[in-house]
């Protein structure tokens, strides 16, 4: 199991009263309640004050501060829709569960696949194995160089006090950060423990640490900037006429292919992101439901609304796969790892590990991520700490 996997699923849920929705992630965005639990996949959030009529709401992993992101804007339903790396499911309770989930039927998205997939044929030619070896993640063959760009902390979303960079909470954990860490590890995060902070996103760079990639990456290209991006497959809330698209396929993965700019791989991230959801609240068909007191009525403009707020939150899902036309670098982003490597000339390792925004470390192909693979900071073990 790759080092850092996390559940991946079309929905995420948060656990909570239906009275309560918009108090809930108003507070949740004003981050002024108390977190009366905080663990490695959810905390548990008091909202309404601390008296009788106060709620503790469970938040899966990072949807918290997704959610208070978007409702920060002004938002007043919870929409959970298909974070890939969030939890999808919890224990049954007396509490009610409340689910957004999306139907895709609207025929016309904004941006499509390549109906051929003959330029990613050499990338399926030179990766043949599955796994979380630098070698399964890139065509190794023909590069020098390989850098792993750590996903930060923040999930790109920085507030007072929060680490931005797994160094940082090395320093307040005592451990180290090297090429094998892992972020459990360098955190020492314990099962079902509370946790001071978010963990990195899986399988995505975030809004902060992507447009900075792109800007070296690009120094390091001679045919432009046209490129080609692969998307996952797998991933939730995607437009319905993707699904009739050609797709690649590598060990464990199907993936669309895409054609544009290298330079607005933001904007292709934030499509990637946000089109789906787009669709069908275009259609009517982004849904609130309650999992015990059945659907709520929302209505077609409101869902259009709540779409366009969560675009303007700046939201991204970064290409899983991107090259230039030239192939002089390649970047991956696996759907099960919290960190980006990056494989390029030695010129281009450089000058990585001199942006002073990035938080990268040099591995060579041979590198192990998988689970279990951080042995410098298991001398002392996050579930044998004194409490």
């Amino acid at each position: 199991m790759p080092c850092g996997v996390g559940t991946r699923s079309a929905t995420a849920i948060a656990q909570v009263r239906r009275s309560t929705i918009p108090a809930t992630f108003a507070r949740l965005a004003r981050r002024s309640d108390r977190t009366w639990w905080r663990g490695a996949r959810s905390s548990i959030v008091r909202v309404g004050g601390h008296g009788r009529g106060s709620r503790l709401v469970r938040v899966w992993s990072g949807a918290r501060r997704r959610a208070a992101r978007g409702l920060a804007a002004g938002l007043t339903l919870r929409v959970d829709d298909g974070w890939p790396h969030r939890k999808s499911s919890c224990r049954s309770s007396r509490e009610g569960m409340v689910r957004m989930t999306t139907r895709s039927t609207s025929p016309r998205p904004e941006r499509m696949p390549v109906s051929r997939t003959r330029e990613a044929a050499w990338v399926v030619d030179e990766m043949r194995d599955f796994g979380a070896i630098v070698r399964n993640l890139v065509p190794a063959d023909r590069y020098a160089g390989f850098a792993r760009v750590l996903h930060r902390p923040d999930q790109g979303l920085p507030e007072p006090g929060d680490p931005t960079s797994w160094s940082a909470v090395a320093r307040l954990r005592g451990t180290t950060v090297h090429p094998q860490a892992e972020f459990n590890m360098v955190a020492r995060l314990r099962p079902g423990a509370p946790c001071d902070f978010s963990q990195p996103l899986l399988g995505t760079l975030d809004p902060i640490t992507l447009p900075l990639v792109r800007d070296v990456v690009l120094r390091h290209t001679q045919t432009g900037d046209q490129g080609w991006f692969a998307l996952w497959t797998g991933h939730g809330r995607r437009p319905a006429s993707w699904h009739q698209m050609p797709t690649f396929h590598l060990p464990g993965r199907d993936y669309w292919l895409f054609e544009g700019a290298v330079a607005a791989v933001a904007d292709l991230s934030s499509d990637f992101e946000n089109l789906g959801r787009e669709e069908a609240a275009e259609a009517g068909n982004l849904t609130l439901t309650s999992l015990t007191d059945g659907p709520a009525r929302v209505s077609a403009a409101e869902q259009v609304q709540f779409a366009n707020r969560m675009r303007s939150a700046g939201l991204v899902q970064s290409p899983n796969l991107w090259w230039p036309e030239d192939r002089r670098w390649f970047v991956a982003s696996d759907i099960d790892l919290d960190s980006t490597i990056v494989a390029g000339p030695l010129e281009l390792m450089d000058d990585l590990l001199a942006e002073p925004q990035l938080e990268v470390v040099l591995v060579d192909e041979d590198t192990s991520l998988t689970n279990g693979c951080d042995q410098r900071n298991r001398t002392r073990r996050p579930d044998s700490d004194a409490e």
